[in-house]
């Protein structure tokens, strides 16, 4: 499969200002223990993946580190730890799918393109 991807990422007005960044160059991912793609992807495949997503302040994100440094872990390949890559996610007019998540319906779906910006792949996921 062969997909077009536009030469630029689009601007932030794609997203109505919804945009989040992380600057790569913040250091903290260099203070936990790293984890390979194998060993990740064998973890992965036997668990229920849980997603929760939070807005810190800056100023409380070396106190996170600390706390969560026991337990969580980084993606190492070739030994980088900063990977880019860029989602384009697709709904109805009516925002079906979005709604239907956040209003937590037992039966939802996502679809999406994602590229990996650093190894060239990309994928159109369907999620159930």
């Amino acid at each position: 499969m062969t997909l077009a991807l536009p030469d630029a990422a689009p601007t932030d007005t794609l997203f109505e200002g919804r945009v989040a960044v992380v600057e790569p160059n913040d250091g903290w991912a260099g203070s936990f223990d790293p984890v390979g793609l194998d060993e990740l992807n064998s973890i992965a495949s036997l668990q229920t993946r849980v997603d929760r997503k939070y807005v810190i302040c800056r100023s409380d994100l070396g106190e996170l580190t600390l706390q969560i440094g026991s337990v969580a872990r980084v993606l190492e390949i070739d030994g980088r730890r900063q990977f880019g890559y860029w989602s384009t996610y697709y709904d109805t007019p009516d925002l079906d799918s979005y709604l239907a998540a956040a209003r937590k319906r037992p039966r939802r779906w996502k679809v999406r393109v994602r590229s990996y910006l650093d190894s060239d792949l990309h994928y159109v996921e369907v999620k159930t």
